[in-house]
């Protein structure tokens, strides 16, 4: 793993980026890891604080029988902090799997006041471009319905000859997946508490279709 960080501004922000290399056939996880994982965790100490984490599109990986939502190759999480001055001190704790898991962590003490190096904010900005984009009128859930133990999403697509995969968030530790033809996808949600409404849960979808990926809250007829 390795951290960067570029000066603060004017109000404390600092802009940093955790980059995390796995060695080939490794893979790490995302914020929803799914079946086995351990998503990345961030302690911050010395006056800074976290602001915001922010998960670059994840795939869906099968590891035997089980399916795993994280990255199979280099990735980079930009971070959002505050920190006036002196050093910042970070902890990083994350999980790397092959045929086995094994939890991973690092310490991190940077100074944040002499000056940003041109170059990590150009990987910071790289970083940014692989973060999953917001909905737009070419690509976009016009539509959400429950059928049984189902979510039923309508969707406008700018490939709508390809395939369409739905990761999708729910209740705290589920994540669900499902892949088609659009412009409908039904995900299926099992192992919610039998009957339950799933209005009554905040659901997030990372929606990926002809190369591109978005990211949005929806919201249940």
């Amino acid at each position: 793993m390795r951290l960067t960080a570029l000066s603060p501004e004017a109000d404390g922000t600092v802009e940093a980026l955790l980059e995390v290399e796995p060695k080939p056939g490794w893979i790490t996880y995302w914020r929803e890891p799914g079946a086995s994982g351990i998503p990345p965790q961030v302690n911050l100490a010395g006056g800074a604080t976290l602001v915001s984490m922010s998960y670059p599109v994840p795939k869906v990986l099968t590891l035997g029988d089980l399916t795993d939502i994280g990255y199979d190759a280099p990735v980079a999480f930009p971070l959002t902090l505050k920190k006036t001055a002196g050093e910042l001190k970070l902890d990083a704790f994350i999980g790397i799997c092959n045929e086995i898991c094994i939890p991973f962590q690092a310490s991190f003490s940077l100074p944040v006041d002499a000056g940003s190096d041109p170059a990590e904010a150009a990987r910071i900005e790289a970083a940014k471009a692989t973060l999953p984009a917001a909905p737009s009128s070419a690509f976009a859930v016009k539509a959400v319905r429950q059928s049984g133990e189902a979510l039923s999403l309508s969707l406008t697509l700018p490939s709508p000859s390809e395939d369409a995969e739905a990761i999708l968030t729910g209740p705290e530790g589920t994540v669900f997946t499902a892949s088609g033809k659009g412009p409908d996808i039904t995900v299926p949600i099992p192992g919610l508490p039998k009957g339950s409404d799933a209005r009554t849960y905040d659901w997030h979808l990372i929606l990926k279709n002809g190369g591109r990926a978005i990211e949005t809250g929806i919201r249940l007829e």
